[in-house]
């Protein structure tokens, strides 16, 4: 009897201990039980006080050392696809500003295509015919207009010598883009189908306002590129080092919480990098304004890689980056002078925007993913996730330089003789001879 009674109570220890997280082997044949020479009360204390098992030290060791592995792991990880990132970049910027647009290029389809996948069901998109081409014909759509908008200076003269770039680009362009336009909704209407009109048209609203934020955005981009590679180069240098010292700045002392979409970003890591970033946009400048390669514009779409043949620096163009203008610090500040150029004056502003404004790009892409319930855009990028990740604050950097660019430091431009003759070229033979008369009757 004694026996069952003991058998009964190791049951019901076990049940305990189960329950309270703690594991209860089973005996073996030939076992004693834990509770043999106890007394009753002894061996009923027992049963209702769950097991305690103190793990080996080795145990908690490869517990400890476990996570600072993977966080070192992940570092180095992170440290090794900057560095490819910085040598692919620079290679490309030494090949010149046709390659440099082509990389921008890529991004905008990386991006685009990241972004869409946030909202994509691909089990109802398995039935629904051609849904994936409508996407990317109305991308391909939208960056034949963008490109003809921001680039019609460049994308005329070549289409000059080239009968299908001119009817394509020039004398018959907006009737392609409406022709393409309409193709794509016709498309899209033959897509419908009954059991999702309401996801395929939300899709369609989604795209649509993807386009308009990235594709407008990366071919302004392109058109900077092609005003100089400076304009482009230290707009992204300013974003980069922005971000690294706002982050060195907030670790060092940093206090106070900045924003909440973005809990370990802090005021002082923010004040810090923005006077960092402007003290170093200043430098920078001045140490690539001495190479007429990077601050010439490109006058056509040349395709040979590391070419600076085909750069058109006009005396107005180098005027501005000689430093000429005199700046005297106030009283408070030593009252010390020195000289910068125009171009290193543009940058301080262009600073000012990457340290203020850029920011709120990233924080924009957190709340993002936050009301997504995403850590990244995407995993192409190891360490670092996705392209728009990396590119958020770029994204709105690049169009403020457009927009500067056309607004405070090209306004008083006017047309160069060659974007004379090349318009005057499209024009009918009839129309070129009333040209000659008119310029000879005005002589």
């Amino acid at each position: 009897m004694s026996g069952v009674v003991r058998e009964t109570e190791l049951r019901q220890r076990r049940g305990r201990g189960d329950a309270s997280g703690g594991s209860a082997e089973p005996m073996t044949e030939g076992q004693e039980s834990d509770t043999e020479g106890f007394s009753e009360f002894e061996r009923d204390n027992s049963v209702t006080r769950a097991p305690i098992s103190m793990p080996p030290k080795i145990t908690e060791e490869r517990t400890i050392d476990a996570p600072a592995e993977s966080k070192y792991q992940k570092m180095w990880t992170r440290t090794k696809m900057t560095l490819f990132m910085f040598s692919g970049m620079f290679l490309v910027f030494a090949a010149g500003h046709f390659y440099c647009a082509c990389l921008v290029i890529l991004l905008m389809i990386g991006i685009f295509s990241e972004i869409l996948q946030l909202k994509r069901n691909k089990d109802k998109e398995m039935h629904l015919p051609f849904f994936f081409l409508i996407r990317w014909h109305f991308f391909g759509v939208a960056t034949l207009f963008f490109i003809r908008k921001f680039l019609a200076e460049r994308i005329e003269k070549l289409a000059v010598s080239n009968v299908v770039l001119r009817v394509i680009f020039v004398s018959h362009h907006m009737f392609i883009v409406y022709c393409l336009m309409m193709l794509g909704i016709m498309m899209f209407v033959l897509s419908l189908r009954k059991f999702s009109y309401r996801y395929q048209f939300y899709q369609l609203g989604w795209t649509a306002v993807t386009l308009l934020l990235v594709c407008a955005q990366c071919c302004a981009q392109i058109a900077t590129i092609y005003q100089g590679l400076i304009w482009f180069w230290i707009p992204a240098s300013l974003v980069v080092c922005n971000d690294s010292m706002a982050y060195f700045a907030g670790s060092a002392v940093g206090r106070t919480k900045l924003i909440a979409l973005s809990p370990k970003k802090t005021v002082e890591g923010f004040v810090g990098g923005g006077i960092l970033t402007v003290v170093w946009g200043i430098w920078f400048c001045g140490l690539l304004q001495q190479y007429p390669q990077l601050t010439c514009p490109m006058n056509d779409l040349s395709v040979v890689p590391f070419n600076v043949q085909n750069l058109n620096c006009s005396a107005e163009d180098l005027e501005m980056f000689v430093p000429d203008q005199l700046v005297t610090m106030p009283s408070w500040m030593g009252a010390w002078e020195f000289t910068v150029s125009r171009m290193q004056i543009h940058t301080f502003y262009m600073s000012l925007v990457a340290a203020i404004v850029a920011p709120f790009g990233g924080f924009f892409a957190s709340g993002f993913k936050r009301a997504f319930k995403i850590k990244d855009f995407g995993d192409i990028i190891p360490g670092h996730g996705g392209f728009t990740d990396r590119l958020d604050c770029h994204i709105v950097m690049g169009m403020f330089v457009y927009v500067y660019l056309q607004q405070f430091v090209y306004t008083n431009k006017v047309a160069s003789l060659s974007n004379l003759v090349n318009q005057a070229l499209q024009l009918s033979a009839e129309d070129q001879a009333k040209i000659v008369e008119m310029l000879k009757s005005s002589g």
